[in-house]
């Protein structure tokens, strides 16, 4: 009876583990107020050098400023791509493919039902190169969106297989979420953007 209980709950596990992903994700994004400090500095850098400049003139000073101010933001620009680029999650998917019982009469391969891992937003996005496929893994199919597979085995085998694909976020989303997070970091400075051009 104890053997029969034990093989009960082994098979649960193994029921369970080809059907639920196994997600791990990257560490998070990093918060823009982690920036916050470093701009303020180096815009009030900026605005003490042009008040303390009286060789330059007054559209002169405002070139430069626009210049420099420019400049931050490209260096902002770059630092929170990188940021995006490392943002990327994997997904799992295991299953165990049963053949039937030796009793039975049916002498056709089992083949069981497809397994796919999806990407976990409309923003991200996986590849062939992203994608692993481990076991006797049949019908393996990968797009953009979704990467699968099935398995089929013998009247009275068993047979293992998974995927693992990492997800990525699209350049698209990238250049738009940093266009934004430029306007989210440098609108309290650039309401503040006035200096004394005397």
């Amino acid at each position: 009876m104890k053997y029969l209980t034990r093989k009960i709950v082994l098979c649960c596990v193994a029921i369970c583990l080809a059907m639920s992903p196994l997600i791990a994700t990257s560490q998070s994004l990093k918060p823009i107020a982690e920036y916050q400090a470093n701009y303020d500095k180096k815009w009030a850098a900026l605005v003490l050098q042009l008040e303390h400049n009286h060789d330059a003139s007054t559209a002169q000073k405002i070139v430069y400023y626009q210049q420099k101010f420019s400049e931050m933001e490209q260096i902002f620009e770059r630092q929170r791509l990188a940021d995006y680029q490392q943002l990327e999650v994997t997904e799992r998917v295991e299953q165990i493919c049963r053949g039937k019982s030796p009793r039975t009469k049916i002498f056709r391969n089992q083949v069981c039902a497809t397994k796919c891992v999806e990407r976990p937003n409309k923003d991200m996005y996986t590849s062939t190169e992203l994608v692993k496929f481990e076991g006797p893994t049949q019908g393996e199919l990968v797009t953009n969106t979704k990467a699968c597979f099935r398995l089929e085995t013998r009247r009275v085998g068993t047979q293992k297989g998974s995927v693992t694909a990492t997800f990525k976020y699209s350049d698209s989303y990238i250049n738009h979420a940093i266009g934004q997070d430029v306007k989210v970091l440098f609108s309290r400075i650039s309401q503040e953007s006035k200096f004394n051009t005397n």
